[in-house]
């Protein structure tokens, strides 16, 4: 391939990842801007449990992600039938992982009320924290079944499942949170049970095309027991995906504890925040679009045992993250005024937010960096530096630079802000390394 023609296989393949998150996107802002419109207590209490479970739902997610090689190694040698057993196992893998980790969230629920945050708001926070919960289930499954579906390039698939969840999850929001015609006013409770709703059909709709639609007819074909011993068992699959469970759930836990330390500062700088990481999360996300994408194209190629093409794939992928970092910070910058006051009508909120909006701006190529080269490691396999890495990055680097910058600094949620941007750049400069490190030792 020529160099040019990466970044259009790259593009076509990221598109459909980027056009579902999009859709989440939507998602998170209309949630947002409709509980926001509700009620200040409920946006500020959403602030707090949504930060929570996004440390679970990422924590799920990279476990999941450790699948996708496998996948799509698998499937760059043509066997289909291989890469169904794969899936299967990985399936049963994250389903595992998963149960151990809707345990610790279950402890968690009892520890509520001993977290720091307004007393006032803890009963907003548990009911809809139990919906979260119950969710969370449904996520385990759509995530693993996902990486099968992606990494066999099928991405259109979740795209558009995931794209039918989001309307049903708004539609259910505008009429459970107002109290529409019959339905009950749920106020911050209804938002969570629209999000239960929608994850639970788009899970359930998933696999019913898995193991029964046509399309996926060759990968459940059977095969023989001596094939099957060569595959990677369960404990291969697991040691592949904690690591990178581990990483995104360190760099995700540095978000939480930032939003728990947000809420020591008052009402108004945790519905602030809220605002802010909900645009925040439009770049990430179309960030961790490039990088799923672009670490399925280097796990095809060294499949294929054809490291010069792997190499291109994963600077075609760095330089649309760079490109995509660029547009989202002058999205921000320029139009972050009226998109904040979407969210909300209260002054002193939308005053504390448009004070963010320069700290989100300056770590977003940091953010970009770091997605990038955590997915590059991811393709190659070689995982388990990520996981120190991620240690040094956001705890022993971002969550006291968090303190010191918000708290002895005095800087307050802006210092907060600021402070993402050098744990995100350690851990880019840290993955980036030991990428580099592995493509020059595979010869």
């Amino acid at each position: 391939m020529n160099h040019s023609s990466h970044y259009s296989a790259t593009l076509r393949l990221g598109l459909p990842i980027a056009i579902a998150q999009l859709g989440t996107i939507v998602l998170a802002f209309a949630d947002t801007i409709m509980v926001g419109h509700y009620s200040t207590p409920a946006l500020s209490a959403a602030s707090f449990v949504n930060s929570l479970f996004n440390l679970a739902t990422m924590i799920i997610l990279g476990y999941s992600y450790g699948l996708t090689p496998f996948i799509s190694s698998k499937f760059s040698q043509g066997s289909k039938a291989e890469v169904g057993a794969i899936m299967r196992r990985g399936l049963v893998a994250n389903l595992v992982f998963g149960a151990a980790v809707l345990l610790c969230f279950g402890v968690l629920f009892f520890l509520l009320p001993y977290l720091g945050q307004p007393s006032d708001l803890l009963p907003l926070m548990q009911s809809y924290y139990v919906t979260l919960w119950v969710s969370l289930w449904f996520v385990v499954i759509f995530t693993a079944a996902r990486q099968f579906t992606d990494g066999i390039t099928y991405t259109r698939l979740a795209m558009w499942l995931i794209l039918a969840g989001n309307i049903v999850n708004i539609l259910f929001n505008y009429l459970l949170i107002f109290g529409i015609g019959p339905f009950p006013e749920w106020g911050l409770f209804g938002a969570g049970f629209a999000t239960m709703v929608s994850r639970i059909l788009i899970a359930v709709v998933l696999l019913a095309i898995i193991f029964w639609g046509k399309r996926f007819a060759d990968f459940r074909l059977p095969l023989s027991p001596d094939t099957l011993s060569q595959l990677p068992s369960l404990r291969e699959i697991h040691s592949k995906s904690w690591p990178v469970s581990l990483q995104i759930g360190l760099e995700t836990f540095c978000f939480a504890g930032s939003a728990v330390m947000t809420g020591w500062l008052g009402k108004i700088p945790l519905a602030s925040y809220q605002i802010l990481m909900t645009l925040g999360t439009l770049g990430f996300t179309l960030y961790y679009s490039l990088g799923a994408s672009m670490s399925i194209r280097i796990a095809y190629f060294l499949g294929q045992n054809d490291k010069a093409e792997a190499l291109s794939a994963g600077k075609a992928g760095r330089n649309l993250l760079l490109l995509n970092a660029a547009l989202s910070s002058m999205l921000f910058y320029f139009a972050g005024n009226v998109i904040v006051h979407l969210f909300t009508q209260d002054e002193a909120v939308i005053t504390a937010s448009l004070a963010l909006l320069l700290p989100l701006v300056v770590y977003q190529f940091a953010d970009a960096l770091q997605i990038c080269y955590a997915n590059a490691l991811r393709a190659t396999q070689h995982v388990l530096p990520m996981t120190w890495s991620s240690a040094v990055a956001y705890l022993v680097v971002g969550m006291p630079a968090a303190y010191l910058m918000g708290f002895t600094l005095k800087g307050g949620v802006e210092g907060i802000f600021y402070s993402f941007a050098i744990s995100l750049m350690v851990a880019a400069l840290l993955f980036a390394f030991f990428y580099h490190r592995f493509m020059k030792a595979k010869g």
